[in-house]
This record gives C-alpha cells, structure tokens and sequence, in this order.
C-alpha cells in the first residue's frame, strides 16, 4: 500500500522573513526534521514505507530532501510526482460543507466509497520553474505539444 501525501501547502501562515527564503510548509522543522519527515516517520512506524508525494510550492526543495540515501537505506520508498487532477460527479456539492478544506470532503467520499484514482499513462509535465515553463514553451513552439488536443491557434 502507498501513502499519499498532499505536499503543496506555502506554509503563509508560518512565514517569517524574506518571502525568496520562504519554505513549503511541508520543510517547516520540528526538532530538527521537517514537518512531512515526521509524518512519513509516523506511517513507517505503522509498516508503511512506499510513499506518494503530491508536490506543489516549491516541490524541488522536498525532492531534493527526501532524495538523500539515508532515506532508502530504511527503507523508504518515495515517489516525486507534482500534481495530479480531480474529476468530480457533480454530486460531490452534496459532500462539501462551508469551511471544508480537502482533505475533510476526501475523508466523507472515501467513507462513502465514492473515490478511486486511476493512473494516467498519458502525456504529464510539471510547471514548477522557469526551466519547467522554457521547456513547455519549446515544446508549443515545435508542435510538440502533447496536450494540445485542439487545433492551434498561434499566430492567429
């Protein structure tokens, strides 16, 4: 089984300082480790060691975190995927109540069983940096554009 972690929060509420110094608030630390550390830490204790993360605000910097060897050596399995999408029946307003977050209407569907995932084998891409965002760029300018599924409408 893979433990799914949501991992895209900025953490405003937490900042302090210069916001180019401003960490996700998954690398927020506790004694030392960040926060998603310990979370993951706690599942381990459970058995669980294969692990998900759903990166988003600078996602790099949990990547390059948990990419470290100390981390497979106990055992730890981690996938960097960066996003991933919801498609909802419109009967999932009948889940959502004011002042709901996620993981709160993830919870009601789950216990309803009324969610399942299902993997996308198609074309996927992050936009996180520049870098990411020069690439797309490139791959529109080329006609490479995998999801683009509609005519183009550069130039036009």
């Amino acid at each position: 089984m893979k433990v799914v972690i949501f991992c895209g929060g900025r953490g405003m509420r937490l900042e302090s300082g210069n916001v180019s110094e401003r960490l996700p608030k998954p690398m927020a630390s506790i004694g030392g480790r960040p926060l998603l550390w310990h979370i993951m830490s706690y599942y381990a204790h459970f058995g669980h060691q294969r692990f998900v993360l759903c990166l988003g605000y600078r996602g790099g910097g949990i990547r390059d975190y948990f990419s470290r060897r100390e981390f497979t050596r106990n055992g730890w399995e981690i996938v960097w995927i960066n996003g991933g999408f919801f498609v909802f029946d419109r009967r999932v307003f009948d889940y959502v109540h004011e002042g709901d977050d996620m993981p709160q209407i993830l919870g009601r569907l789950i216990a309803d069983r009324q969610l399942l995932a299902i993997k996308h084998d198609g074309f996927w891409s992050p936009m996180d940096t520049l870098k990411d965002r020069e690439r797309l760029e490139g791959l529109v300018r080329d006609g490479r554009s995998g999801w683009q599924v509609w005519p183009s409408t550069r130039g036009s």
